[in-house]
């Protein structure tokens, strides 16, 4: 079962304290782009169903979420205990199918099926769990039937050719042969243009027989592909992050407040002075446009860095060349009128945004507290905050293109420091080279990782994904390591301590001569039985 948070435990009898919370004697509760609560005015979601109130929340009964425009984003049923069970069915902004999941006491079970835009069945799977699947049919991007009703060799890139059905983190290249609906001698999965698979299955008429981890046999699989259903997973939980509730307990209880009394969320800047305000505009304006700026499924690479004010790199990523949707270039400036009492009095725009983007800047402004004034001779005046919108766009040799968002106080900024961020960005014509290749970097991680750290912290069993970013100078250097999530167990600090003991790298070169370079690394643990 999916319970809300215990300090929201009784955060939900709502649908009697705010009319908009109420839709034909059920709950609605509305989402951002992330699925996270929040209120009407910067929500591209709502959930329509009936919530438990009594001891556990929970969902129970017939559900279905929606785009903010009308149109039904799912469909499904909750028992009277708060399982899935039954058909989910989940729906593009078009009306289109995209994807049938069957669920048993709240697992997946039985065949579940993924659709392209024009309605084909792309991908059928037959599970047992999120993690515990067979292939029934598999067609990749090109249209090339790999598999059919069960039967048939194949090789598919877990990312290329199955978008959107796996966490993007989990990226492979699974080789396998299916017969008669059953998984059949090795089924293999490679790190992407890895040499040698990461590990390999083995199956005997379907049932499991041993997991080959390079040398390491265990006797039970490998488990390295997570079916994702992210929304469903962030609004059972109640999830939460949206910046006017921020983070952390202060956070849990403006959630409270908001749900059971409809009391308005205030973001509080606590800005010492007046020239520490933009850090909450960088934060409102990075919120807004993240999610718009480029399609993540386009994106082979996402990678959020931020700088000290007054400027701050807020996205950068790289686009894959066949990408479905084109990169924005956002640019142009935004004027703040910040007023004696420290709210804004006036915003204007100058910049390539939508009416959309900024109407939500807007709503957010107005929920701001805690800014500080402009002072002259003791004196608070008006005055205001300019800060520029721009976007840096190369294409490497491969086609592939890099693109950065900045946004940085155009009052106060370093230009030369700015200078100094875009030589981080220009395409290279070859990419650092960890020494050895993937076979080196291998060697190095099985040398030097403490590949025992989450077990010693007491981790149960499953795999732990550390991203760390770095950055490469001229002579292959590393330095700026930083983990961008951390799963506990002292993982992340492992990870980071092993890439900044990391040999030089070979430089990355554009036009035969060294450059900066940003890489990124991802770094899993395992917890296993042995």
């Amino acid at each position: 079962m999916k319970f809300l948070n215990p300090l929201l435990l009784f955060a939900c009898i709502f649908c009697n304290t705010a009319s908009t919370f109420c839709q034909a004697g059920k709950d609605t509760i509305y989402f951002d782009e992330d699925w996270s609560i929040c209120e009407q005015p910067v929500a591209e979601y709502y959930r329509v169903g009936t919530i438990n109130k009594d001891k556990n929340v929970f969902y129970k009964g017939d559900v279905k979420d929606y785009y903010i425009n009308g149109r039904v984003e799912m469909e499904g049923h909750y028992s009277d205990n708060g399982d899935k069970n039954g058909e989910f069915i989940f729906y593009d902004r078009e009306g289109n199918i995209i994807k049938k999941i069957n669920y048993l006491d709240n697992e997946m079970n039985g065949k579940s099926y993924f659709y392209n835009s024009k309605g084909k069945g792309m991908v059928i799977l037959d599970c047992t769990s999120s993690e515990d699947f067979t292939p029934f049919l598999i067609v990749n991007k090109n249209g090339d039937t790999l598999l059919k009703d069960g039967n048939g060799k194949f090789s598919v890139d877990t990312r290329d050719d199955l978008p959107g059905i796996f966490s993007p983190a989990e990226h492979y290249v699974i080789e396998g042969d299916i017969v008669n609906g059953k998984k059949e001698g090795e089924y293999k999965y490679f790190y992407v243009n890895g040499a040698k698979p990461a590990c390999t299955e083995m199956y005997k008429d379907g049932k499991f027989i041993k997991t080959n981890w390079g040398g390491l046999i265990e006797k039970h699989p490998a488990h390295v592909l997570h079916i994702l259903n992210i929304s469903l997973n962030m609004i059972e939980t109640f999830f939460h992050s949206n910046v006017v509730f921020g983070f952390g307990r202060d956070a849990d209880q403006k959630v409270v407040d908001f749900l059971l009394n409809h009391t308005l969320p205030v973001i509080n800047a606590n800005s010492p002075s007046f020239y520490n305000n933009d850090s909450i505009l960088f934060t409102i304006v990075q919120k807004v446009l993240q999610a718009s700026v480029v399609n993540k499924d386009d994106s082979d690479e996402v990678i959020k860095i931020f700088l000290s004010n007054p400027l701050e790199v807020y996205y950068s990523c790289y686009v894959l060349k066949n990408a479905m949707h084109p990169v924005r270039d956002i640019h142009g400036d935004m004027a703040f009128t910040i007023g004696k009492d420290g709210g804004v009095l006036n915003s204007a725009y100058s910049a390539t945004l939508t009416k959309k983007e900024i109407s939500k800047i807007n709503y957010y402004l107005s929920t701001i507290s805690g800014m500080a004034a402009s002072e002259n001779n003791g004196e608070k005046t008006i005055a205001n905050i300019n800060l520029r919108l721009k976007t840096i766009i190369d294409t490497f040799s491969n086609g592939n293109i890099s693109v950065m968002y900045l946004l940085y106080n155009a009052d106060s900024t370093d230009l030369k420091r700015l200078d100094e961020v875009k030589e981080y960005n220009i395409g290279v014509d070859q990419e650092a080279i960890f020494p050895g290749g993937q076979e080196g970097w291998r060697m190095y991680l099985e040398r030097n990782l403490n590949a025992m750290t989450p077990a010693d912290n007491g981790a149960p069993f499953g795999n732990y994904t550390v991203t760390v970013s770095f950055s490469i100078d001229e002579n292959g250097i590393i330095s700026d390591v930083r983990a961008l999530n951390d799963p506990g167990y002292g993982t992340a600090q492992e990870a980071v301590r092993v890439i900044m003991h990391m040999p030089r790298w070979i430089p990355a070169t554009r036009k035969g001569k060294n450059v900066p370079y940003h890489e990124r690394q991802n770094i899993t643990f395992r917890v296993t039985e042995q």
